[in-house]
């Protein structure tokens, strides 16, 4: 559990305010909580449409320490996050501690994209659970979850990005995976 300080922060009194939308698309992680696949998921008081959240998978060739490391050490995530081969300029600040707020400024074929978001939750070397947003797209903050389990050879890493309309499936899916592929250079 997380607090969310409201008063000062538009983007939390926002994100309150979605809550109790009717429209609003819960994660996948309320909609589970529901008895059975026939039963509406309810929440808040109110039905809910089920929007699936975008799932990725992938096994690296090092440890889950390791691989849990190039999630919250700013010196290698400057490497891999939210940044691709073409980036003509690339700043990143991470305050990489529960509460901590994170910010990726990047720039590709003269054109801007800055994602940022706060960690919630970081459980070494198994769980980080951050916010996401690119605040020039929407307002609208999501939740993303890194699991990382042991595997042979390695780590597997399951992410789990929550899912608004306004992202499309398989530019985010993409974008991660090349993401993943940066990482796993960044970790040799």
């Amino acid at each position: 559990m997380h607090t969310v300080f409201i008063a000062g922060n538009p983007a939390a009194r926002r994100s309150l305010h979605r809550m109790n939308d009717p429209n609003h698309v819960l994660p996948a992680a309320v909609q589970l909580a529901s008895r059975s696949a026939r039963d509406p998921i309810v929440a808040y008081g109110r039905r809910v449409p089920a929007t699936p959240d975008i799932v990725c998978t992938r096994r690296f060739e090092v440890s889950c320490d390791k691989l849990f490391g190039a999630w919250v050490n700013p010196s290698i995530l400057t490497k891999w996050l939210f940044t691709t081969a073409t980036s003509e300029l690339h700043r990143a600040e991470f305050e990489p501690w529960e509460g901590g707020n994170w910010t990726v400024v990047d720039r590709r074929e003269g054109e801007y994209f800055a994602a940022t978001g706060q960690y919630l939750q970081i459980d070494r070397p198994h769980r980080l659970i951050f916010t996401f947003g690119m605040l020039q797209l929407s307002a609208e903050f999501v939740h993303v979850v890194v699991d990382i389990a042991r595997a042979a050879a390695g780590s597997e890493l399951t992410l789990t990005h929550e899912y608004l309309p306004w992202m499309g499936t398989r530019g985010l899916e993409k974008g991660w995976h090349a993401m993943f592929d940066m990482l796993a250079r960044a970790l040799r």
